[in-house]
């Protein structure tokens, strides 16, 4: 299963798109935007 980091300072943007990556298969991760991002990539 391969895996999508949703960024956005958007909570709604960000949950609308990790539900239709859901749907299609994709493991989420969800993140606001902030200096700890950068950690995760």
């Amino acid at each position: 299963m391969k895996s999508v980091l949703v960024i956005d300072d958007n909570l709604e943007i960000r949950e609308n798109t990790a539900e239709i990556l859901d749907l299609a298969g994709y493991k989420i991760l969800q993140q606001k935007m902030e200096k700890e991002v950068w950690r995760l990539l």
